[in-house]
């Protein structure tokens, strides 16, 4: 899953015969006689666009505002969100990197790599950025989740329990939680041990398929109706 990038605060970038006040770019005299979008205004059109299902022309809305403040991360994590949209991974890839560099303390392009690492089956480098992510920010249930999984896929099923454990602290119970709880469990050799967690799954939401093929599975396993 895709994480969104946080609103950009008011920027203000020195240009040639143009100065900002307060977060209005102001045009002097003796200027085109135009003003011309400022940084913040670019990202809000951008993320606009993208939910309107218009990628590329959030790409060069986004393009457009890194050019005024190169490098970016928000900008970069946006332009990787577009690029994924567009169906670019390769570019998603390069900019989430690109975001990833600047050392700046936020999560997000961390989290977006994951997904995509997880996706290609590279669950190594997934668990890698998601380790960067929740030593950024610890209270993210989805980058646990994320991290669960990519340690089910592992084969470490003890951690991901302690994962799935913490996205249960964090947030309303859920039905998918309890499934994968019960696939650790299970994974841990522990058959009649996952039969709890799939049950509870089923009761969270009785319409999540894979709870009741997981607890099918397991009922036939321990030769119970």
């Amino acid at each position: 899953m895709t994480t969104r990038s946080l609103p950009l605060g008011s920027l203000c970038i020195r240009r040639v015969l143009v100065c900002c006040l307060a977060t209005a770019v102001l045009t002097l005299p003796g200027c085109s006689g135009e003003t011309e979008p400022d940084v913040a205004t670019l990202f809000e059109r951008a993320q606009i666009l993208i939910e309107r299902d218009r990628p590329r022309e959030a790409i060069k809305t986004l393009t457009a505002a890194l050019e005024l403040a190169p490098g970016d991360p928000q900008l970069l994590t946006e332009r990787g969100i577009a690029y994924e949209r567009a169906g670019n991974t390769p570019a998603a890839v390069a900019d989430y990197t690109a975001a990833i560099e600047t050392e700046a303390p936020y999560a997000a392009p961390l989290n977006n790599r994951a997904a995509i690492s997880g996706r290609e089956g590279d669950y190594e480098s997934a668990l890698a950025d998601l380790d960067r992510s929740l030593a950024i920010d610890p209270r993210q249930p989805l980058a646990y989740q994320n991290r669960a999984l990519a340690k089910l896929d592992l084969g470490r099923p003890e951690e991901a329990i302690a994962d799935l454990e913490a996205v249960e602290r964090l947030q309303p119970p859920k039905a998918v939680t309890a499934y994968r709880m019960g696939l650790a469990v299970q994974q841990m050799g522990d058959v009649p041990g996952s039969e709890p967690h799939f049950r509870r799954a089923t009761q969270r939401d009785p319409n999540l398929a894979d709870g009741h093929r997981g607890l099918i599975a397991v009922l036939l396993e321990l030769g119970r109706p």
